[in-house]
């Protein structure tokens, strides 16, 4: 009797620890559409989560983002800087977008020929680059684009690759960015 009390507590005990274990997708801030100007991401795994400032004086704000206004439409764009484990940032850029599905596959880029592209992504750590390209591919989800409010929300997801073809991938994205009160 005593054998099989203190297994059945042991089994409780391993099942409850496994049950209270906190995934890196837990420590991702919430998939909301409210302009809370809040975003977070997977790198390989591992939650980022931007903080801090950048730039020479350091004026640049943690998340900077929305919809920008161009003589041809709108835009959609967001960069970071900064994050919870490492100085990596990444920048999101869509022409032409669309509430719902938004593909990033936009040609084959490296950091020197962004401009003129209409969407594409990479993602900086170090002295290292990764971007989208017809290889490496991604998405955007749009859920919420409100040019009135400057609420800008939606999901995404990312396969990037640098020169060399080494990847990274960036899952679970979440942002939901207001460029009027950022």
């Amino acid at each position: 009797m005593g054998r099989k009390l203190i297994f059945s507590s042991l089994i409780i005990g391993i099942a409850t620890s496994f049950l209270t274990c906190k995934q890196p997708i837990d420590f991702l801030p919430s998939a909301t559409q409210t302009g809370q100007n809040t975003l977070g991401f997977l790198v390989d795994g591992k939650p980022y989560i931007p903080q801090g400032t950048s730039g020479l004086f350091n004026n640049n704000r943690a998340i900077i983002g929305g919809l920008y206004g161009r003589s041809n439409g709108l835009y959609l764009q967001f960069s970071t800087y900064g994050s919870t484990d490492n100085n990596g940032s990444i920048t999101v850029h869509l022409e032409d977008y669309k509430l719902g599905m938004n593909p990033v596959n936009n040609g084959d880029l490296t950091k020197g020929n962004l401009i003129g592209r209409k969407y594409f992504a990479y993602y900086g750590r170090g002295n290292s680059f990764y971007y989208t390209s017809s290889a490496y591919k991604g998405w955007v989800n749009l859920t919420k684009a409100d040019s009135i409010s400057g609420i800008v929300s939606g999901t995404f997801e990312f396969v990037l690759a640098d020169t060399t073809g080494k990847t990274v991938s960036i899952t679970d994205g979440r942002f939901d960015l207001n460029a009027r009160t950022q």
